[in-house]
């Protein structure tokens, strides 16, 4: 009976053991993500031992839905950037490692600093300057994630030695330069022009093309630029500067497609009937010559018919617009509009001005035609089966929260079935933050991948990146294996609609590897884009000081309440503990206290309660009133 009973406390033990991912939270828990599925595990503050966000661990469960970890399995981060502050000790800029760290190496007290995270240990590996400098809090961000504003020589050398295209380029091409009017549709301060744009009228339909940079003509697979490229997987779009994938030789002068100058382009040929049906696609490699360089604020002046524009690109604007929306009327994706921000710089790097941008007319054209293409392109890949890196968006295991959130918006009803139209419902009605959210609390992440072509939230059976490859090793990969494909056919290549059977994508261990990296270099790139332009936000309301402002309240959880700030384009926390009219209660989605309630959708005056630029934590209060 004693052996029995050591053999099940020996299971017992056993069964507490488990194995998973650390993720940290900003304010001292974390959660591990089990390997293998199932209920993420909560784990208190200092239960964590000396594990940081994105350690796989070994972890005893506590309680049920608890967990102490027991031991690092594998560091789940190669650098951390933060502050020395002195006697060993350095604190990470990432939120979600908010504690102290020991660190072996020199530095001085206030410096920023670049630290190596081993499986024993962390050491400095760079001091980067003294923190708060506005440039060196930006460049431990990109150190951290290991995005570098340089280019080797070897890559550069290889860039100089490239030349104009000339007779020989064009040969084989298909020449577009006097046949169509083309032009490119980009922001006024831009350099690159990757993706032009013709239309025309066939009879009572649409004959689109959509002509992008003919990026792999120059960067050859295994060449000192391709391995440059790969190795940054995307470019990298701060507030002050563009970190490009490709040296500006390329990015900003032979794949950019200039107005007046002959370039290099692969090119998608998109037939439609009057309503928008797909009749045929043509691919081609081509050679184009743009006719006019715009701008979107002077496009949609001219598609909204404020302001006129003579000859053929007036009209083709106008057509332009007049197609775009047939074909976004025959999507039903779930794309929520979102108020955009541009910040303004002085000359010390400071941010001086928010002000907003709106989504013009001409924006969305373009990236309904965008879309257009990626999606003929991905048909294509998959009837000719071929393996490729897809844009793959999974379909939510469960949506409830979403339904959740719109039902608590008055939106949707029990008996609603349509999710895109009670999401339109919910913007249109003004909570277009608050169903974002919920949306993006519910969503898995899209990723590259040779697995699954479909992309649930556009709600396309087949997606892929084409028409990026300036920018984006995906769409490069992709243009590589549509090359080989047009080398067969010695010419361009026509393919009707797919039809309703949609062939399985065709798997490649190589490609699936090469999809990983570059989801991973995208991830980064967006960290970095958003970690940096939080601090630069939230630097300027530290200046700014206790202004008032209008939010909308994203979330409702024990805690306080998440606060959208449109007019910042950013979010804070207003924490239930200073709210007034408490004490209160979260019951069915609403704070319920005593005097008052608050709930999901609902609009504050608030101003700041606490700021720190660097963690990028944002407390809120409500406004007083006057």
């Amino acid at each position: 009976m004693a052996k029995a009973r050591g053999r099940r406390r020996r299971e017992d033990e056993r069964d507490k053991r488990v194995r998973g991912r650390y993720v940290g939270h900003p304010r001292a828990f974390g959660f591990l993500l089990l390997e293998g599925g199932g209920a993420d595990l909560f784990v208190p503050p200092k239960h964590e031992g000396d594990a940081i966000d994105g350690d796989t661990v070994l972890a005893e469960r506590r309680g049920g839905s608890k967990a102490k970890v027991t031991e690092i399995v594998a560091r789940g981060r190669s650098r951390l950037s933060g502050t020395y502050i002195g006697r060993g000790a350095f604190l990470p800029d990432a939120h979600r490692v908010p504690k102290i760290l020991s660190v072996e190496g020199k530095a001085r007290k206030g410096d920023k600093v670049l630290v190596e995270v081993r499986p024993d240990a962390l050491r400095i590996r760079r001091v980067l300057g003294r923190a708060g400098d506005p440039a060196v809090e930006d460049a431990a961000v990109l150190a951290e994630l290991e995005i570098s504003p340089q280019f080797p020589k070897p890559a550069l050398a290889q860039a100089a030695k490239l030349g104009e295209p000339g007779p020989a380029d064009f040969r084989g091409r298909l020449d577009l330069r006097d046949t169509k009017t083309v032009v490119t549709i980009d922001p006024v301060s831009s350099r690159d022009y990757d993706d032009a744009v013709s239309l025309e009228r066939r009879g009572k339909g649409w004959l689109l093309g959509v002509h992008i940079a003919d990026v792999s003509h120059y960067v050859h697979q295994g060449s000192a630029l391709d391995k440059e490229a790969h190795k940054r997987g995307t470019s990298v779009y701060l507030p002050t500067r563009v970190i490009p994938m490709l040296p500006e030789k390329l990015s900003n002068d032979l794949c950019s497609l200039r107005e007046g100058v002959d370039r290099l382009a692969m090119s998608v040929l998109i037939h439609y009937d009057a309503k928008g049906k797909l009749l045929e696609t043509t691919f081609a490699r081509s050679v184009i010559r743009s006719d006019r360089r715009l701008s979107y604020e002077r496009a949609s002046r001219v598609m909204d018919k404020t302001v006129k524009e003579k000859g053929g690109v007036g009209e083709l604007l106008l057509n332009m617009a007049r197609l775009a929306k047939i074909l976004k009327r025959g999507r039903p994706s779930l794309d929520v509009p979102r108020e955009e921000i541009e910040l303004v710089f002085n000359g010390q790097g400071d941010v001086v001005d928010i002000r907003p941008t709106s989504q013009d007319a001409a924006h969305g054209v373009i990236e309904e035609f965008m879309l257009a293409a990626n999606r003929e392109v991905a048909r294509l890949l998959l009837r000719q089966g071929r393996p490729a890196l897809f844009r793959h968006h999974p379909e939510p295991a469960d949506m409830s929260g979403v339904w959740d959130a719109l039902k608590q918006l008055g939106v949707a009803s029990g008996k609603e079935r349509s999710l895109p139209r009670a999401v339109g419902r919910a913007v249109a009605a003004g909570y277009g933050p608050a169903v974002s959210g919920a949306m993006l609390r519910c969503m898995p992440p899209a990723r590259y991948t040779t697995q699954d072509a479909t992309h649930f939230n556009l709600g396309f059976e087949a997606y892929t990146h084409f028409t990026s490859p300036i920018r984006r090793y995906a769409d490069l990969s992709v243009h590589r294996i549509l090359h080989g494909m047009l080398d067969r056919r010695r010419g361009t290549l026509k393919v009707g609609p797919l039809g309703d059977r949609v062939p399985a994508a065709a798997q490649d261990e190589a490609l699936e590897t090469l999809g990983e990296h570059v989801t991973d270099r995208a991830a980064d790139a967006d960290r970095a884009e958003s970690r940096i332009r939080r601090r630069r936000v939230l630097e300027f309301l530290l200046r700014l000081g206790n202004v008032p402002t209008e939010g909308q309240v994203t979330l409702v959880v024990d805690r306080g309440l998440l606060v959208d700030l449109p007019e910042y384009g950013t979010s804070g926390l207003l924490p239930v503990d200073i709210l007034p009219g408490g004490p209160f209660q979260l019951e069915d989605g609403v704070m319920q206290g005593k005097d008052r309630k608050f709930r999901l959708g609902e609009t504050l005056d608030v101003c700041i309660h606490r700021i720190d630029p660097v963690s990028g934590k944002l407390d809120l209060e409500l406004a007083p009133k006057f």
